[in-house]
């Protein structure tokens, strides 16, 4: 099966927990043979050293490298920083986004 990521805004955002759950809900009805979770920007921790260059998302427990397709939603005009070590490491490890 298929794990699929949708990443964005914060949970501080009005509405946003519920949004995102309507977007992966929506691409998993759309998807056979795929599981579709999301997470905010603050559910997310980075560890970046010389030995060691990781993303988790704790709201679903895994490391962004075991997803197959992390999917940007919006909401990065303010953390544009982010945005950047986001898609350095998902070109990095060769994910699709």
């Amino acid at each position: 099966m298929k794990k699929i990521l949708i990443i964005g805004s914060k949970t501080t955002d009005d509405g946003e927990t519920e949004q995102m759950g309507q977007y992966a809900a929506f691409f998993a009805g759309q998807l056979e043979d795929a599981q579709v979770s999301f997470v905010h920007f603050d559910e997310l921790s980075f560890v970046i050293s010389s030995d060691e260059y990781r993303i988790k998302d704790h709201r679903n427990g895994l490391s962004l490298d075991e997803y197959n397709l992390i999917i940007f939603r919006g909401k990065f005009v303010q953390i544009v920083n982010l945005h950047t070590v986001l898609a350095g490491f998902v070109y990095k490890k060769t994910l699709r986004f």
